[in-house]
């Protein structure tokens, strides 16, 4: 969110390359020992390369500058959202949420249990692949196989999602979810959410990542 709120302070191609430069030499002590998959930052890729090429086609003279301003733009806060996202444990984000935020306790544990569904999607697709290569259904080579084979897949998942999603709200019904803020009991939390120098530290390093396309503007 701080990335987002400081891309406006990037106003000119110099700016966005010191922005992106910065948060590239903080990567490594940040995401120590990660690799982020290369197809995870592919439709953060796609919108950099559409909004800068969009920017240049719609502007005074076809300005490669302006293209190239808009594309640092969305690239010095999405490829960073991307990477750290897969790095978030739902459960420790819903407590800090709950916790430190104070937010209500229902949405946030329905919102928690929903992300923690995103990593069953993956295996549930290869499963059922899995299983249509065994009863001998595969696609093949023929493209329009493909096609039909894609379509079965996303509709098998999504019948198989919201299958999940009515087994978790019954469970969840009667392990009293919702008695207890209809009766207004006050909730308790099973883990605590400690806020540790660490976090200080990558507030820190963020809000300065994100105030120095700015200063880097109002300097040059």
């Amino acid at each position: 969110m701080l990335l987002v709120v400081g891309a406006i302070g990037i106003v000119s191609p110099a700016s966005g390359a010191a922005g992106i430069a910065a948060w590239l030499a903080l990567t490594p002590f940040v995401m120590r020992d990660v690799r982020v998959p290369a197809r995870r930052l592919l439709p953060g890729l796609i919108a950099v390369v559409s909004v800068g090429f969009s920017s240049w086609l719609l502007s005074q003279a076809q300005s490669p500058e302006v293209a190239l301003t808009a594309a640092l733009r969305i690239a010095f806060f999405v490829f960073p959202s991307v990477a750290l996202a897969g790095l978030v444990r739902p459960s420790a984000l819903g407590d800090h949420l709950a916790q430190r935020l104070r937010l209500p306790g229902r949405p946030v544990v329905a919102a928690m249990a929903a992300v923690q569904q995103f990593d069953r999607l993956t295996a549930d697709w290869r499963r059922l692949r899995s299983v249509r290569r065994i009863r001998g259904v595969a696609a093949g080579r023929n493209p329009l196989a493909h096609g039909r084979e894609l379509a079965g897949l996303t509709f098998a998942v999504l019948v198989q999602s919201l299958r999940t999603a009515e087994r978790m709200a019954v469970a969840m019904d009667a392990r009293g979810f919702s008695a207890a803020h209809a009766r207004g009991y006050r909730r308790t939390w099973a883990e605590p959410a400690p806020w540790r120098r660490a976090d200080t530290l990558l507030l820190a390093l963020a809000a300065l990542v994100a105030c120095l396309p700015a200063a880097v503007a109002v300097a040059f």
